[in-house]
């Protein structure tokens, strides 16, 4: 440190004018020069300043640090960009935000990587989206592919895309093979309401799988069913009534319900068991009738109107107006095109040939109540009838037969009691019809003159709780199978009368029951909750 001391006085550079320092040091500081270094300690700081003057040429030209200086301190300013998401962000401004040419489409990998893996369903369909990251308004056509089989590709696409062109070259590839494309069976069996649908309409009348065995048997003998095969939601609301189809289309199951909807069934398809949901009426639907080629129903409703409808096709036919509810009807068992709907205080026939005006009015000289129930007779020539009116002098309307050609009344004295019948059946095999009377029991009566009651049998043992509840005979006439205000089944034997069994259903009450026309010891009934039940 001497010797630099002493060099820095002897030096000629040490005197000179560049050589000045530029600050003032305080009593209490010392001053201590090292080679480019002034250093002056102080009691409360030290300041190190760099000398102008440079001994070993290592300091550079102010012309030439002085614009990198300037480039160092620049202050970068913030700008706003917005992502593809639609928000705005705040980033520093860089050349790399600048937008890129017009000719080159931004995208987003990550995005697309994840809405593809997103997509991917278990029926095999891919769904594959392509939109612009600078602008949501750009966005392009989703495109998507649906592959339903090996042989079997639907492309669903616009005409602009690609996939018109890949069509086309699958196309042109089997017709230059001479490959055939197969069908696949599961997708024509799907649901069409009132025949609105895009879907192919699934085959009604094909004979099932499991009707085809019974059809060429005779002498059938019918069983009580033992368990309940399925349970399943068919309405909203309360079921009224219950139907299979002839025999032929016996796969096929009719309800009507409370909810204003008409559903024909295959309760053996697991997959569509609803094949037609029918929207014919405004208010709730009471009855349904099958034609007896199978192919047409009319339904009678609380809006004053029945409906005969194509059930291939679900386009209606002919609709019926009435004053009143229009609340039972049945399709005369011999011509087709002939039914009777039951009013209040009046039955009226329609033919479907002769538009919508009845070709006869039955009605009685004093008032006969809601018609509950009509049956005819098996030749088609005389029908009967039950109402609800009950009063001191009524007991002779209570069940009336009719001529059906002439429009008069045969015989008024038939159920002598003073309770009004829910439902009237024909037997299948015997000239004898039955009926469920509020009384609580199921009375029996000749379908011949003079109409007798058999007041030696009758089968009773469930209750009706003012509810209009069904019944129904096996295809033998063995049986008698009665609903029940609590949702129980009564089997009764149709010789003796007794109750062979009672069947616990989870119904809240049983309105109806339908015995199948085919299969033995088959079974459908319906509750008030909305649900059908299966037997066998």
């Amino acid at each position: 440190m001497e010797a630099l001391k002493t060099y820095d006085d002897d030096s000629d550079d040490s005197s000179s004018d560049d050589y000045n320092d530029s600050f003032q040091t305080t009593n209490c500081g010392i001053r201590i020069k090292d080679d480019a270094l002034t250093i002056i300690k102080d009691s409360s700081r030290i300041h190190v300043q760099k000398l102008k003057h440079d001994f070993f040429n290592l300091k550079e030209s102010e012309s030439d640090q002085e614009p990198e200086t300037k480039s160092k301190i620049r202050k970068k300013e913030n700008i706003e960009i917005t992502v593809s998401s639609g928000e705005t962000i705040t980033v520093t401004d860089s050349r790399f935000w600048d937008p890129l040419p017009t000719e080159i489409k931004q995208s987003n990998d990550f995005d697309m990587s994840v809405e593809k893996a997103c997509s991917r369903d278990k029926d095999f369909s891919y769904n594959y989206d392509q939109m612009s990251s600078c602008d949501s308004s750009k966005r392009q056509e989703s495109k998507k592919l649906i592959k339903t089989d090996s042989n079997n590709i639907d492309w669903n696409n616009s005409e602009n895309s690609n996939a018109s062109y890949a069509r086309n070259k699958v196309k042109n590839f089997y017709e230059a093979n001479g490959v055939v494309r197969k069908s696949n069976d599961d997708d024509k069996n799907c649901n069409m309401d009132c025949g609105n649908s895009d879907k192919p309409s699934i085959k009604l009348f094909d004979i099932h799988g499991k009707i085809k065995p019974w059809l060429q048997r005779q002498n059938i003998n019918c069983k009580i069913p033992r368990e309940c095969e399925k349970s399943w939601k068919a309405h909203s609301g309360s079921v009224s009534t219950l139907k299979w189809n002839v025999k032929k289309f016996s796969h096929l199951l009719l309800s009507v319900s409370m909810d204003t909807t008409v559903k024909i069934w295959n309760v053996w398809n697991r997959q569509e068991p609803c094949v037609r949901l029918l929207h014919l009426h405004s208010k709730g639907v009471q009855d349904g009738d099958w034609n007896t080629s199978g192919t047409h129903i009319f339904t009678c409703s609380y809006d004053k109107s029945a409906v005969v409808t194509d059930i291939e096709t679900g386009v209606s036919t002919m609709k019926c107006k009435h004053r009143d509810f229009v609340t039972c009807g049945k399709f005369h068992p011999i011509n087709d095109n002939i039914f009777l709907t039951g009013s209040l205080d009046e039955i009226t026939a329609w033919d479907t040939r002769q538009g919508e005006e009845p070709i006869h009015r039955y009605c009685y000289k004093d008032k006969i109540g809601q018609i509950q129930d009509v049956i005819f007779s098996k030749d088609g020539s005389e029908f009967f009838s039950t109402g609800d009116l009950v009063s001191r002098d009524s007991s002779d309307r209570n069940i009336m037969a009719w001529d059906f050609d002439n429009a008069v009344v045969k015989s008024n004295q038939i159920y002598q009691e003073r309770y009004s019948c829910t439902c009237l059946k024909l037997h299948p095999t015997e000239s004898n019809f039955l009926a469920q009377s509020h009384g609580n029991y199921i009375a029996l009566f000749s379908a011949s003159k003079p109409y007798k009651m058999c007041k030696s049998l009758r089968y009773e043992g469930h209750k009706l709780g003012g509810y209009k509840i069904g019944f129904d005979l096996s295809p033998d006439g063995r049986y008698i199978v009665s609903g029940d205000s609590v949702g129980k089944l009564y089997c009764y034997n149709y010789r003796s009368g007794h109750l062979i069994q009672t069947l616990h259903t989870q119904l809240d009450v049983n309105l109806n029951v339908a015995f199948h026309p085919l299969l033995p010891s088959t079974l459908a009934c319906c509750g008030w909750n909305g649900f059908i039940e299966l037997w066998h």
